[in-house]
């Protein structure tokens, strides 16, 4: 494996083009004040981009795999059946969940870096030079993404009238480079503003938990923002974008900021009907694709 390939090489080569499957809801941003809107804060996974699985986790049964994943370990050399990997990368995750739960952690994140050391010193294989690269191709192979429609248009909208960009996600190292590979430039020149990138594999938690929000909300209670026309920005003047009831919306309720559902892809969205945290919550608004957030006349 030549190290000079990128992170940004390996997403833009194994982009799916998948598309979103639609919903069949409704957008309704009738709600939001747009002279209120002074930020924009948006998820990534089922956002800003296609997640073909639409939100993995630990606790899904993953026995069974794509084909390219045989394919995958092939390439790199590891004899390792495909379901040793995955049953050892799961339990190495819950290990690290567990243990952070006991340090009083509500919603513990990994850092997958840490994890793949650890379940290649598991399984007895050298760990890669390009650890990074791998974790990628892994990522790329069991949750494909695709940049959502209108992804650019709509930063682009936001950018060019000075409303200041952030993101809070649950990401791993390898999901800035994923991102910018998706518009072709650097995440600040896209228009986000590089303190009010909050990623939760930089800080151990993972959403629902509020401290995501919580540094989010200090950032932009702290910071100036010059190049804006602006001083600080309360969180009543964000707009916060994500598909998922409960660590989207209702997390960043919690804190103040407005919220709007992202209804655009069957795969991700997230109503959470049963959670009693959202049985009586209704963020602001609604979308159904990113671009309907340009009709704001902000």
């Amino acid at each position: 494996m030549c190290r000079h390939r990128t992170l940004e090489q390996q997403f833009l080569e194994a982009d799916p083009r998948i598309a979103p499957i639609p919903t069949g809801l409704s957008a309704d941003l009738s709600a939001i004040d747009p002279s209120t809107i002074q930020a924009v804060v948006f998820d990534i996974y089922g956002t800003l981009v296609i997640s073909g699985s639409g939100d993995i986790s630990v606790d899904e049964n993953l026995t069974e795999y794509p084909p390219a994943l045989p394919e995958l370990l092939h390439r790199r050399g590891l004899a390792v059946p495909p379901q040793e990997l995955i049953r050892t990368w799961k339990q190495t995750i819950i290990r690290d969940h567990r243990r952070q739960q006991a340090h009083g952690k509500d919603y513990p994140e990994v850092d997958i870096l840490e994890i793949w050391r650890e379940v290649f010193r598991t399984l007895g294989q050298p760990v890669p030079d390009d650890l990074d690269l791998f974790a990628a191709e892994y990522e790329s192979v069991i949750n494909p993404v695709s940049p959502m429609p209108g992804l650019g248009r709509t930063l682009s909208f936001f950018k060019s009238r000075g409303i200041p960009m952030g993101i809070v996600s649950n990401a791993q190292s390898y999901t800035p480079a994923m991102l910018s590979a998706f518009l072709g430039k650097g995440l600040v020149e896209a228009g986000f503003h590089p303190d009010l990138l909050v990623f939760s594999y930089q800080h151990g938690y993972g959403k629902p938990s509020l401290h995501l929000y919580s540094i989010l909300k200090h950032h932009l209670n702290t910071l100036e923002f010059p190049s804006h026309g602006l001083r600080t920005i309360g969180p009543e003047n964000v707009l916060y974008v994500g598909n998922d009831m409960l660590k989207d919306c209702w997390a960043a309720a919690q804190l103040g900021f407005q919220t709007v559902l992202f209804a655009g892809d069957t795969r991700s969205l997230r109503l959470r009907e049963q959670d009693p945290r959202c049985k009586d919550f209704t963020p602001r608004g609604r979308i159904t694709a990113l671009e309907q957030l340009t009709t704001l006349e902000i």
